[in-house]
Order: C-alpha cells, then structure tokens, then sequence
C-alpha cells in the first residue's frame, strides 16, 4: 500500500501514515516504515534526507530487525553514490557483503545492477 502511495505522488497521505506506523507499529514494521520514508524523500530527489531520515536510520535504530537491513544498507549506498559519496557508499556496500552475503540486495550489487 506504502508503495503504491509513493508511486502515485501522494506525499501527505504517506507522511501522515509513516508518522503513525513509526509511533504506533511493532517494530518491524516501524523499521519497513522508516525506509518507505526514504523511499519517498529519494523520489523528491532528497538523497541527504532519505539517507538520514530512512535508512541510516533503519540500520543503527533497527539493528535487531534483521530482514529490514539488506534493504536498508543497498538504499544507504545507492544514495551515497547518488551525492557523488563513492567512499561511503564502499564503506556500506562492504557492510551489507559480509552480513548479508547471500540476500538478493547484496547479490544485485556484486552484479554490478
């Protein structure tokens, strides 16, 4: 549902519902909601923005959330690299390797997509 609200530029009615999951939801899903709320900040082109208030944010608050990370830890190098960050986005990029080495996020990085 997130996604389809993003896709379709309904920025309010995203923001209002990621304010409530984040506050209100358990914690895995608060953790989904924090990268939809990168998601949405990347698709105004706010990579700085996205980075802080999704997914870094996932990565160090949610770090017991172990299905949200992969996810997380791509999104933080595709906008890294995005600001022109390229020594940030190795950094992450080797973070995301070696935790996840198997997960398809880090699989469609060592592919070069």
């Amino acid at each position: 549902y997130l996604n389809a609200l993003i896709d379709t530029d309904q920025a309010a009615k995203v923001s209002t519902l990621l304010v409530t999951l984040s506050e209100k939801a358990p914690r895995d899903v608060a953790a989904i909601a924090q990268i939809k709320r990168g998601d949405l900040l990347v698709k105004k082109n706010n990579y700085q923005e996205a980075l802080v208030d999704g997914y870094l944010r996932t990565v160090f608050f949610f770090q017991a959330i172990k299905e949200v990370q992969p996810e997380a830890l791509f999104k933080t190098v595709e906008c890294f690299k995005k600001l022109g960050q390229q020594s940030q986005a190795d950094k992450w990029q080797k973070k995301l390797m070696s935790d996840f080495p198997q997960d398809p996020y880090a699989l469609k990085l060592k592919s070069g997509m």
